[in-house]
């Protein structure tokens, strides 16, 4: 509990720069070297599908996209902005994010971190565009960072 408190007061706590993501990442190095990891977007039903595409996150107003939610599984929302400031409660305080992506769609405790794509056809395809991580929510909204500043201050890419 210490290091959690720990981490969220560095990465969290109100200051004069702005709060841009709240995402992780890490790697994977099994102990077993014959367990492999397969890349890729799990979907229902053991499909797995490889949008190589990414999209920063800026003029996307009006555009559907979908997630794949650890709880909600897949579901589709549409973006109502993509320069959003946002407050959200972290238990002890609330922390103001900024330009961030507003989706109206469902999102559930256990869904952040869910990968958000840009939906380019009817359904989730391969062909869509990766546009940032699920990280707040609620049954008519869910809050994304984008990947641009996933991709500068993290210095990950998809």
């Amino acid at each position: 509990m210490y290091i959690v408190g720990w981490l969220l007061e560095e990465w969290c706590m109100a200051s004069e720069e702005p709060n841009y993501v709240d995402v992780a990442c890490s790697s994977f190095d099994p102990v077993d070297k014959e367990r492999t990891i397969t890349k890729g977007v799990y979907l229902k039903e053991d499909k797995i599908i490889y949008p190589r595409k990414t999209n920063l996150g800026d003029g996307i107003v009006g555009r559907k996209v979908w997630k794949v939610g650890r709880t909600t599984n897949i579901t589709i929302g549409k973006v109502v902005d993509d320069s959003a400031t946002v407050k959200v409660w972290y238990g002890d305080r609330w922390i103001i994010f900024k330009d961030q992506i507003l989706v109206e769609g469902i999102a559930s405790g256990g869904d952040s971190g869910s990968p958000t794509f840009i939906l380019n056809n009817s359904e989730p395809s391969e062909e869509d565009e990766f546009v940032g991580l699920l990280f707040a929510g609620s049954s008519k909204y869910f809050v994304v960072c984008k990947y641009k500043y996933i991709e500068r201050l993290l210095e990950v890419r998809w």
